[in-house]
C-alpha cells in the first residue's frame, strides 16, 4: 500500500542478537506403549518429558487429555504444567495417571500440548499411549 506516493516498506528484526525462537520437542515417551501389570488395570502413571531448543522461553498453556464419549479424562497429569514457563534450553515433565477404568486392550489414548512461542506462534504437539 503506498501513502504519500512511497512503496511499501519490509519489515525485519532489528533487536540486538538473535531473534527470539521456541521450539518445543518431546524428548521422553511422544509414542508411548505400556502394558498393565499382571493384565489388570489400570496401567502404572508414566512420564513425559519435554525440551525447549529455542533461544527464548515458552509458555505452556494447555494440556488436554483426550475425553471418552462421556467426558471423562483417560489420565490425570499429576503435575499440571498449564500456564508454565519453560525456559530457552530448560526441561519440563509431566507425570501421567491412567484412570482406573483404563482397559488393557489395545487402546491408543491422546493427550494435547499447546505452547506459546518467542516467535508469536502456537506450538501443538500430540502425545499418545498405547495401553495392552
Amino acid at each position: 500500500m503506498k501513502v504519500g506516493g512511497q512503496a511499501d516498506l519490509p519489515l525485519t528484526y532489528a533487536g540486538a542478537g538473535a531473534a527470539r525462537f521456541s521450539n518445543i520437542v518431546v524428548t521422553q515417551n511422544e509414542q508411548y506403549a505400556q502394558t498393565c501389570p499382571s493384565g489388570v488395570a489400570p496401567p502404572t502413571p508414566y512420564t513425559v518429558t519435554i525440551k525447549n531448543t529455542g533461544n527464548y522461553r515458552a509458555y505452556i498453556y494447555f494440556l488436554a487429555a483426550e475425553q471418552t464419549p462421556l467426558g471423562v479424562w483417560w489420565a490425570i497429569p499429576m503435575t499440571d504444567p498449564s500456564s508454565s514457563w519453560i525456559e530457552a534450553n530448560g526441561t519440563m515433565t509431566i507425570t501421567m495417571t491412567p484412570q482406573n477404568w483404563i482397559a488393557c486392550n489395545g487402546t491408543t489414548y491422546n493427550m494435547r500440548l499447546m505452547a506459546n512461542t518467542g516467535q508469536g506462534t502456537t506450538q501443538n504437539l500430540v502425545l499418545t499411549d498405547t495401553v495392552n
